[in-house]
């Protein structure tokens, strides 16, 4: 590996990753755990070589503009699968902001949605309904994702 990769600069992430990637699929030689871990590494030691923080190099790689942003927070709202009640297979319904309109303003669109859906929950279900679980998700009792889906839309059309 160290003869393919020593022509190339740990600063080009990208090209780094692309010789990875072309190396595991030519030769078969290194799996993805390690792909991954290659990568990571290759960051790691650029960032220490130019002491600079690893979010700014992965910023300035991945987000060229020279801005920099937080990433979207993903958040659980209804559990399902073993953790939720009913039969429903699908694990959690998440909802993310729109990256259009900033952290602050998602944020409160995510939460006003939330709250939504739990004033629902409660008219529909009752407390059960509207009990939570650790990560803040509602138990709501389903069998199929076609209610669940049919409450996120209304959640969303009164919010």
């Amino acid at each position: 590996l160290i003869d393919k990769l020593q022509d190339l600069s740990p600063k080009d992430q990208c090209s780094v990753d692309a010789k990875l990637l072309e190396i595991a699929s030519d030769q078969q030689m290194i799996n993805q755990t390690t792909l991954t871990a290659l990568s990571h590494v290759t960051s790691l030691c650029y960032c220490a070589l130019s002491k600079i923080p690893l979010f700014l190099h992965l910023s300035k790689t991945f987000n060229p503009k020279d801005h920099l942003s937080l990433p979207l927070p993903l958040m659980a709202v209804i559990n399902g699968g073993q953790t939720g009640t009913g039969k429903l297979k699908v694990r959690s319904f998440c909802i993310a902001p729109s990256s259009s309109c900033g952290i602050v303003d998602g944020t409160r669109h995510v939460t006003k949605f939330y709250k939504e859906i739990g004033r629902q929950l409660n008219a529909k279900q009752g407390p059960v309904g509207f009990a939570t679980f650790q990560n803040g998700a509602y138990c709501m009792t389903a069998d199929k994702p076609e209610p669940v889906l049919d409450l996120l839309r209304e959640a969303g059309v009164q919010s």
